[in-house]
């Protein structure tokens, strides 16, 4: 599979950027939009359990 690369620079985002952007959004959200931004992308259920295909990923933590 061909992927089309991009002669101009300014098309692309330097993934540092990128990721400095991410992380200072989440530095800024709530503990409930951060656990909505886990449901919405389907890794965990509106209760807080891990999906299917996550199961087995997440250890509990002991308290």
């Amino acid at each position: 599979m061909k992927t089309k690369q991009s002669s101009n620079t300014s098309d692309r985002i330097d993934i540092t950027v990128a990721w400095a952007r991410a992380k200072k959004r989440w530095g800024r959200m709530t503990m409930e939009e951060k656990n909505q931004t886990f449901v919405d992308a389907g890794i965990f259920t509106k209760k807080g359990n891990p999906t299917k295909p996550y199961r087995g990923v997440f250890i509990k933590a002991k308290a």
